[in-house]
């Protein structure tokens, strides 16, 4: 009598080493790809989801703060929510200008102690924190931070096109 196996053995020893090999390759895509899905579905993803504006109010317990004075034409392009498993949830809220993301506000409880100010700018009694980079496209983001009441809010604008400083300013002050 055969053994079982034996024809399973031979049928392995007549797979050459290359399609061993994708089929490795393969098993381990498969077993990333789970794991992706599996470590999604935990809630271990700290990548922020995307969502509406009444998901974000009900998180942040207010109205949600958005520019005002707008001196170009600034539109909301969208909103962000920190999964719940990070201790300390924020809201993103992206603008955009002519389809390109220029500006990103995020919004959350509790005091935000900034470590590279530049210079500060007052506003109704408000100090707000600013420091500027040059990232690597070669234009420069201007960080805004500054607390009001029991909320803390950051503003990045990214100089570019019509978008100067004197504007990025204007809308930091903006925020309401």
């Amino acid at each position: 009598m055969k053994h079982p196996m034996r024809n399973r053995i031979h049928l392995w020893s007549r797979v050459t080493p290359l399609h061993r090999w994708i089929l490795v390759l393969g098993l381990v895509f498969a077993a990333s790809a789970l794991g992706t899905v599996l470590v999604t579905a935990n809630g271990e993803d700290n990548r922020a989801a995307l969502a509406d504006e009444a998901a974000a109010v009900a998180l942040l317990g207010r109205a949600l703060p958005s520019i005002h004075d707008a001196p170009v034409d600034l539109s909301r392009s969208g909103i962000g929510i920190d999964p719940a498993s990070r201790p300390r949830r924020a809201v993103h809220v992206a603008y955009s200008l002519k389809g390109v993301n220029v500006a990103a506000l995020t919004i959350q409880r509790g005091v935000l102690i900034p470590t590279d100010t530049e210079e500060t700018l007052q506003s109704n009694g408000t100090s707000l924190s600013v420091a500027s980079h040059v990232i690597p496209d070669g234009s420069v983001d201007v960080g805004y931070v500054w607390t009001d009441g029991s909320y803390s809010y950051v503003l990045h604008v990214n100089l570019r096109g019509p978008i100067t400083r004197a504007v990025a300013d204007r809308l930091a002050l903006s925020v309401r």
